[in-house]
């Protein structure tokens, strides 16, 4: 019985994540890796997990062409980050505008996402994207997803996310959507959802060995509310195990841990 209902559950994923990117309505992440990284096979493939999933969860084409993959110490002293920004050079006079340029839009093809891993916790981290994570380290799967989504729009760089944000209550900052809000942690600890009112999900700043995050519908509810993204409904992401954060659905909308936890930059 109990192997009946793991296959009906199994295939009932399939046919959603096939929904997904039925008639190519996929976004296209497309990665690189730092040549000076040096990212072994295993941890270039705990990266490309992740693209993965977040490729399936927009469903849009549009098309992310500059996201790097690094190891270094930028980041300061969190276990990764990530930096958005301009590429050094023009790709085409046509396609960077001239002057000092705003980062409006995560798929402009001017701007770069660099994903940076911490070269001091490197040897603290699980790379092994198919097996639960590691007690003792910390899951690499789920920092690669945490940065996505900075490098997908939740961050202050991005004018159509930052324009949504608001100070207070106290020293935290709100982020009012459409018909929501959400509380943001405060501007010195960068775009993250407040600790204490969503515990365990993917985008609030801190991280404990052994634990793993998913994807979760506040996560998507917040890109589809300042982006303009397609994303699953919820029902949707049951089926194919995303986590829920206890909110509404995320429709596609149009502008007009642990003592040992790490910092997620």
């Amino acid at each position: 019985m109990c192997l009946k209902q793991g296959l009906r559950v199994g295939f009932l994923a399939f046919c959603a994540v096939l929904s997904l990117t039925r008639a190519g309505r996929a976004a296209v992440i497309t990665p690189t890796y730092d040549a000076n990284s040096n990212y072994t096979v295993q941890q270039k493939a705990c990266a490309q997990a992740a693209i993965d999933e977040w490729q399936s969860m927009i469903r849009d084409n549009y098309t992310f062409s500059h996201v790097q993959f690094e190891i270094g110490t930028d980041v300061g002293g969190g276990l990764a980050g990530t930096l958005v920004g301009t590429m050094p050079q023009p790709i085409s006079p046509s396609k960077k505008p001239a002057g000092p340029v705003p980062v409006i839009e995560p798929w402009d093809p001017y701007v770069l996402i660099r994903i940076q891993l911490n070269t001091n916790y490197i040897s603290q981290m699980s790379f092994d994207a198919n097996s639960p994570p590691d007690p003792n380290l910390y899951d690499a799967l789920t920092i690669f997803r945490h940065e996505l989504g900075h490098g997908l729009g939740i961050d202050e760089w991005y004018a159509d996310f930052s324009a949504k944000l608001t100070a207070g209550p106290g020293a935290n900052r709100t982020y009012t959507g459409s018909d929501f809000s959400v509380l943001l942690t405060g501007s010195s600890q960068g775009a993250h959802m407040a600790d204490a009112n969503y515990p365990g999900d993917l985008m609030v700043p801190t991280l404990g060995p052994g634990v793993r995050r998913d994807i979760s519908e506040i996560d998507l509810r917040i890109l589809s509310d300042a982006f303009g993204y397609t994303v699953p409904e919820p029902a949707t992401l049951l089926l194919i195990g995303v986590g829920s954060a206890g909110l509404l659905a995320a429709r596609r909308r149009r502008k007009g841990g642990a003592t040992t936890s790490r910092r997620a930059a």
